[in-house]
């Protein structure tokens, strides 16, 4: 058994990202930089390969020296090519999306003919776009994170395939708009760093709202939030 040595520590951001991906067959890492996720997955058992992709040289071959000093050449593959172009993913794998932005997410998961096992994504903007087209394409979100990491506060988002035909329709509804630009798994369990979460997304819903009045009911439960948790910080500090 090969040696796993010089192992690099992941961001807070990345940790995060590692954290949400389920036991698999093959992850891919698209867009991978340095390939310090897919080392990090290896090392810990969650997948037995990987693929580590990027459109730029420069990255993949810091990465092909990442992976040597791992000892794991011969469990990850690097790859030059620009977003899922040339791979062949299948139903057990996994695909990995972090640091891009969601339109980008959704161009690169349109050419996948068949949903893989899942998919792991951490956009950079347009989450609202990314859950919706989630949602439109058979993929249900299963788990959503929220990580700060230098002072900015990130979204990490795990969807798995939904259920085919009928049967999706008779377990759930479509998305909402307060679930899509809030996101239907952070709505439910309030994680650490909700709120600052939406008074980061309340910013940008306000601005939008000019020309997509649909979103003030989205914003109505956004401000409805933020008061009930500081009436209960008042009270529970002592003010009348």
């Amino acid at each position: 058994m090969q040696k796993l040595s010089r192992l690099p520590i992941l961001s807070a951001r990345l940790e995060a990202v590692a954290s949400l991906v389920k036991s698999c067959g093959r992850v891919f890492d698209i867009g991978t930089d340095h390939a310090f996720l897919p080392i990090e997955l290896i090392r810990r058992g969650i997948c037995r390969s990987a693929t580590a992709s990027d459109i730029r040289p420069g990255p993949i071959t810091v990465a092909r020296r990442n992976i040597a000093r791992a000892g794991l050449s011969e469990r990850i593959e690097t790859v030059v090519t620009a977003g899922l172009a040339g791979h062949e993913v299948g139903p057990q794998d996994a695909v990995v999306l972090s640091g891009l932005g969601g339109l980008e997410m959704i161009d690169i998961l349109s050419v996948l003919p068949k949903p893989c096992s899942q998919v792991i994504l951490q956009p950079q903007k347009s989450a609202m776009e990314l859950r919706l087209w989630l949602d439109a394409n058979r993929y249900r979100i299963e788990r959503e994170d929220l990580v700060l990491d230098r002072d900015r506060i990130y979204v990490i988002i795990r969807a798995v395939p939904d259920e085919p035909g009928p049967a999706r329709s008779l377990q759930r509804p479509a998305m909402t708009l307060t679930e899509a630009v809030l996101g239907p798994d952070l709505l439910q369990r309030k994680p650490p760093l909700f709120d600052a979460y939406l008074q980061h997304v309340a910013r940008h819903v306000q601005s939008a709202s000019r020309r997509l009045p649909e979103l003030a009911e989205v914003m109505a439960v956004i401000q409805e939030w933020l008061h009930s948790t500081a009436e209960t910080e008042r009270k529970e500090g002592g003010e009348p």
